[in-house]
């Protein structure tokens, strides 16, 4: 049985002997750049989810600062609760702070998001 995706490669690795030694080195070097184009794609991905990850942590760590010397020490649910959102929520959270000034109100908040 001979499935699609075989006969394609079979025929691209025929047409690949038929190349010229010209057409084959530039076979070679555009191959070459797509995979460093890839490379470049893939690390400029890695470095920008690590760099959210960053300012995530650095948002949660001001929100839970400021929510501290708002209304007290906060208990582990609460800050289970902050760990679980999203960077747009800890966002939207770090703003409505304001009207945060009892530990009751921020839990009730932090229960409904």
């Amino acid at each position: 049985m001979v499935f699609p995706l075989q006969d394609k490669y079979v025929n691209l690795l025929t047409d690949f002997e038929n190349f010229s030694p010209d057409e084959q080195d530039s076979y070679q070097s555009s191959l070459k750049y797509y995979r460093d184009l890839n490379n470049v794609i893939d690390s400029s991905w890695q470095e920008g989810v690590e760099q959210g990850r960053e300012q995530g942590q650095r948002s949660m760590i001001a929100l839970i600062g400021e929510l501290t010397r708002r209304v007290g020490a906060l208990p582990s649910e609460v800050l289970e609760l902050i760990d679980g959102l999203s960077l747009v929520d800890l966002e939207v959270l770090g703003e409505a702070l304001m009207g945060f000034s009892e530990l009751d109100v921020l839990v009730q908040c932090l229960r409904g998001w």
